[in-house]
């Protein structure tokens, strides 16, 4: 690979600003100081994406997102990152489309999983039962279902009426960069009645706007040392500074 250098897929703003924010720390953190990775972002309304999920048009969506990769390759990048859960339902199509690219290609790019990065880290971590929060549809859906079932890994989610909560909460605020506090009670609330009755070993942030509102120190001050955060953002841009740091080592 040559040398290193991330694109960012940005399916909403905050999000991608918020996985901006992890690599400049994490680089700081593994001793690189100032010196964090080259990055591009390619950033389009987040409506475009909204639309899609809405008629779980995952072909479209992947039709945006290797528009993205094209036009970040053409600059430079050649790692690419997508700091968004829900968009990973269109990720055969994506990999297909990476791997075409590769084909006309002397060096070719990589493109971290963001669902298998974390699924990676809760076996990394011996998680046995993990509540889920996200989108409906990555909550509803198999996007983490299924590959935590295929490690023996329980996922809970919570009910109908919670998930709507949630999806109208990420919907109508965070993806506009708005912190709600009420709202934000009433999701410390949930997490906390379900914790009363299935005691998860850890928390997956399967959107990347709930760290706004779900940080280590908010779940330390409710739950002490019993419930662990799964920040999926922060995960995918450790694993892309590992990859960074293995190029320059």
């Amino acid at each position: 690979m040559q040398h290193p250098i991330i694109g960012i897929i940005a399916a909403t703003t905050p999000g991608a600003a918020i996985c901006v924010q992890h690599l400049v720390q994490i680089a700081a953190q593994k001793g690189l100081g100032n010196n964090h990775p080259e990055y591009f972002i390619h950033d389009r309304p987040t409506q475009d994406y909204l639309d899609l999920n809405i008629q779980e048009d995952w072909e479209g969506t992947a039709t945006l997102i290797l528009d993205s990769v094209y036009k970040l390759e053409k600059l430079g990048a050649n790692l690419f990152i997508m700091p968004s859960n829900t968009p990973h339902y269109a990720w055969p199509m994506i990999e297909a489309g990476v791997n075409k690219l590769n084909e006309n290609l002397k060096q070719p790019v990589i493109f971290i999983n963001l669902i298998t990065t974390t699924v990676e880290y809760c076996l990394k971590n011996k998680y046995e039962k993990v509540l889920l929060l996200g989108t409906s549809y990555t909550m509803r859906g198999d996007l983490y279902k299924k590959p935590l079932a295929s490690n023996n890994i329980s996922c809970i989610i919570p009910n109908e009426s919670d998930i709507d909560f949630i999806e109208d909460y990420i919907k109508d605020h965070l993806i506009k960069n708005e912190v709600n506090e009420q709202k934000t009670e009433k999701v410390i609330a949930i997490i906390n009645d379900i914790q009363k009755t299935e005691n998860c070993d850890a928390i997956i942030l399967g959107c990347t706007e709930l760290p706004m509102i779900l940080t280590n120190e908010v779940v330390l001050n409710h739950w002490n040392k019993k419930l662990h955060l799964v920040d999926t953002t922060y995960i995918l841009a450790e694993k892309a500074m590992d990859v960074v740091i293995d190029f320059k080592n």
